[in-house]
């Protein structure tokens, strides 16, 4: 087995308040101190008390797939190769 090494150098590191984004590039929520918040109401109410994401939306009904429907795994597995017979 060969032996590879990789190096990754970092030059001219600087501070994220040292420079700005351009604006459209500028998250929204940046500025409106959402993280802070969050924070905050996590600290005060416990974890599950607020959330992003779906937020209280159903999820249509779980997928469960019909084994008597399976298709044969010929090409994956040798127990269920395809056999021929010539006559």
């Amino acid at each position: 087995m060969k032996y590879v090494r990789a190096d990754v150098m970092l030059n001219d590191l600087t501070p994220a308040s040292s420079h700005s984004f351009l604006p459209m590039f500028q998250p929204t929520y940046d500025h409106r101190g959402v993280g802070d918040l969050l924070d905050r109401v996590h600290r005060r109410h416990g974890e599950p008390a607020i959330g992003l994401g779906l937020a209280g939306v159903r999820l249509g009904p779980g997928f469960e797939m019909r084994r008597e429907m399976l298709s044969p795994r010929s090409t994956t597995h040798w127990t269920e190769l395809a056999t021929a017979y010539a006559q």
